[in-house]
Parts: structure tokens; C-alpha cells; sequence
């Protein structure tokens, strides 16, 4: 079959071939860089969240309820035996997002996590990062996941129509090219 093609058939198979393991190497690596630095962005948000309510309840200064815009942060204040102590306006003062034992290693770690917000009355999912006060207690602080969510939707929507447009430009540009190159061949053939 390969051989019964023509040389500018083969050329433009060829190229478009590389092309498309080009192109889809360069989408994958887009979306997780996209991913990867959005989570981190929502990393740095939580965790400079519950570093400042940590500071404010070191400094005996944190007020009830904890102050945050509605709708940006949830935040949990953890007594050192685990209990609840302090929350923000949207969160739950009975059930901590995380067990304590978790969010106190989770501080000692500067680890975040992913976790379903439902049951908490909280948006589907949400990024959970801690900070420990200076008399062992815990704060959680939790920050929606959705915007992020619906970015990387909307670029794997753009990649899933553009990725294959742009390959079908580029297969014509390199079916011209391999034609205007191979024309003085032809000719003298």
C-alpha cells in the first residue's frame, strides 16, 4: 500500500504522521501544566488562608466567626484534642473536614489534599490545606475546586477541536509544499 503511493503522498503521510504525535504530546503537556499549576495556585490560596487564621489565633486576635469573603475560603479552627473551636461563616461546626490526626500531619507536611465537599455542604470538590497554631491545635482551610475544573474542561474542549484543525492545516501546507518541491523533479522526470 505504502509503496504504490505517491512520493508527495508519502511525504505529506509521513509528516502529518509526526505531526499529529507532536501535536498531542504538546496537548497533554499543556493540560498538565495548566492542572498542575492551577492546583498549586489553589494550594498557595488555602495555605496562606489557614497561615493567617493560625497567626491571628496564636495571637489570641481571631474573632468568631472566622472573617473571610463568603464563597472564597472555608475555614476550621482545631483545638489540640481536635475539637472545633472556630469556623467561618459557610462551614460546619460539628464534623472537621479532615480527622485531626490527618490535618495535624498534613500541617507537619505542608501537604494538601483533594476531598468531596457534598457531604460538608461545600462544592463538589475542594483543595484542603492546614497550618498548626502555636499550642497544637489545627487550622483547615478549604478552597472550591471548581473554577479550576472547569478551566481544564474548557482548554480539553479547545484541544479536542483545535489539536485536529490545526492538523488538517498543516497536512494541506505540507501536501502544497511537498508539491511545489518535488515539481522540478516531476519535471525533469
Amino acid at each position: 500500500w505504502w509503496r504504490r503511493r505517491s512520493l508527495r503522498a508519502r511525504v505529506t503521510l509521513a509528516s502529518t504522521a509526526g505531526l499529529a504525535l507532536a501535536l498531542a504530546a504538546a496537548a497533554v503537556l499543556l493540560s498538565s501544566a495548566l492542572r498542575v499549576s492551577l492546583i498549586r495556585s489553589l494550594d498557595n490560596s488555602a495555605r496562606q488562608g489557614a497561615q493567617e487564621v493560625a497567626a491571628l489565633s496564636d495571637a489570641h486576635r481571631l474573632p468568631d466567626p472566622v472573617p473571610v469573603v463568603p464563597g472564597t475560603i472555608t475555614v476550621q479552627v482545631l483545638s489540640p484534642n481536635g475539637q472545633i473551636v472556630n469556623v467561618s461563616p459557610d462551614a460546619d461546626r460539628l464534623v472537621p473536614l479532615l480527622p485531626p490526626a490527618v490535618a495535624a500531619a498534613n500541617a507537619r507536611d505542608g501537604r494538601a489534599v483533594f476531598l468531596n465537599g457534598r457531604p460538608y455542604g461545600l462544592p463538589d470538590t475542594v483543595r484542603v490545606a492546614t497550618a498548626a497554631t502555636r499550642d497544637g491545635g489545627t487550622v483547615i482551610a478549604a478552597v472550591a475546586y471548581n473554577q479550576v475544573g472547569e478551566s481544564l474542561a474548557t482548554l480539553t474542549r479547545a484541544l479536542v477541536i483545535g489539536t485536529p484543525l490545526l492538523l488538517v492545516l498543516l497536512a494541506a501546507a505540507s501536501w502544497l509544499i511537498a508539491g511545489s518541491t518535488l515539481r522540478p523533479l516531476t519535471e525533469l522526470r
